[in-house]
């Protein structure tokens, strides 16, 4: 926070003056542009500390601090993202952005099951896709797949081209065994954008349902790429619980896979 500060004491002198006289609302909208400014520009740090300007401007702003913890979250600190969505909670307490975003949170600490509770009220009705993907998860988590895929599939009833919607149901299903999951992984949608990420879940879910092309698709991926999702896989048929069989592939929030290949737990506990 000292950072944070000593980031904004500038700024905080040009609008002070205006602030006396239009009120601190109007000092924490700019301050929450320039932050949405610097974010677009990929400076997390500086859109943090406008963020927080904003939300010591104006107490009654959780839309400054849902965006705090979101950038919070985006670069890694996970306790203080949690404690920014839930003063942001604590403000506007049936938010889907500051709900959903929470329990992404919560997911990536190991708290599914908290992340589930979060979400269970809004969901059935809901026609966020974030809020179907990230319920999904949690459901995934805490291996009830029947209802993860039913989530998953709410929101492809509006969006039938979301690739995380579709990749998450394809590996939901491979994870509970269902042969189903072969056909719904090759309808996910690729683009130059994802290509990378679409071809490990191409392999994943190949491998875990056991389909012949899974061995090539494999193949397909950089050495570290395919020694990880290899990993992936053997961790996960290793387990018979389904909530420990998505914690082994790496199911922990809004997306099927890290857009990067990463470490590869051996074993990890269930949410």
């Amino acid at each position: 926070m000292l950072a944070t500060r000593i980031t904004l004491f500038p700024f905080l002198l040009l609008v002070g003056c205006a602030g006396q006289q239009q009120g601190g609302s109007t000092d924490a909208a700019a301050m929450l542009r320039l932050g949405d400014r610097m974010r677009s520009g990929g400076d997390e740090a500086s859109a943090a500390a406008f963020y927080a300007g904003a939300a010591e401007q104006n107490p009654r702003s959780a839309e400054a601090r849902f965006r705090l913890a979101a950038t919070q979250a985006a670069v890694g600190a996970l306790s203080e993202a949690e404690a920014s969505y839930r003063a942001g909670l604590a403000l506007t307490p049936d938010s889907i952005d500051g709900r959903t975003g929470l329990a992404a949170v919560l997911l990536r600490r190991g708290d599914a099951a908290g992340a589930e509770a979060l979400l269970a009220p809004l969901a059935a009705g809901s026609q966020d896709l974030r809020l179907l993907r990230v319920h999904g998860v949690a459901l995934d988590r805490l291996g009830r797949p029947a209802e993860a895929a039913a989530s998953y599939r709410r929101g492809l009833a509006v969006a039938p081209q979301d690739a995380d919607l579709r990749g998450n149901l394809a590996l939901s299903l491979a994870l509970a065994n269902d042969p189903a999951a072969v056909a719904e992984v090759r309808r996910v949608p690729s683009s130059p954008a994802n290509e990378a990420r679409h071809r490990r879940l191409l392999a994943l879910v190949l491998l875990l349902a056991g389909d012949p092309a899974g061995p090539a698709e494999a193949q397909r991926l950089p050495p570290p790429e395919r020694e990880e999702i290899l990993q992936r896989v053997a961790a996960a048929r290793a387990e018979s619980d389904p909530a420990r069989r998505a914690a082994a592939v790496g199911l922990v929030s809004g997306t099927t896979l890290p857009a990067q290949s990463g470490s590869v737990p051996a074993r990890v506990p269930p949410g």
